[in-house]
């Protein structure tokens, strides 16, 4: 999930590829591929920003839960620049257990800059490992007295 209570710099025009089935979750960090089209962020490319909504298997907000093409613009919002703050995501499933989606691996400390492993998780980066993928800076790591929330300043 994501929180954008701060000032921030949104891009709401950014095209998600509906032949595509790779998953976006709300606050994982995206990459814009050769097309234009929407990713989650691999290694050694650049991140664009954060996903503000979702488009994965549980809920599709670009082109409609039930059906493909139902509903939707085909696009989502990513956040490019500003604070954001972020945290797991929860899915509710009507006859088994919820689901739990972490955006993150790892610990972090203040100021870490962080980066994206190949498995779309946010990192702490350290020195040149993931340098390619580098996005913003840890203003206030997850804790359990914060509830979990990073607080992460874009750039």
């Amino acid at each position: 999930m994501i929180n954008v209570k701060y000032s921030v710099l949104e891009d709401g025009d950014v095209n998600v590829n509906g032949l595509s089935t790779s998953n976006i979750y709300e606050g994982s960090p995206v990459y814009l591929d050769a097309s234009g089209y929407a990713e989650p962020v691999t290694t050694n490319v650049g991140v664009y920003g954060l996903s503000k909504i979702d488009r994965n298997q549980y809920r599709d907000y670009s082109y409609g839960d039930a059906l493909a093409g139902a509903y939707g613009s085909r696009k989502i919002t990513v956040v490019v620049d500003g604070i954001v703050q972020i945290y797991p995501s929860f899915y509710e499933q009507t006859d088994a257990a919820d689901i739990k989606v972490d955006l993150w691996t790892g610990s972090f400390n203040y100021y870490d800059e962080v980066g994206v492993t190949n498995g779309n998780k946010i990192v702490e980066i350290g020195g040149a490992v993931g340098a390619d993928t580098v996005f913003g800076r840890v203003l206030q790591p997850p804790t359990v007295a914060n509830g979990g929330v990073m607080t992460i300043q874009l750039y």
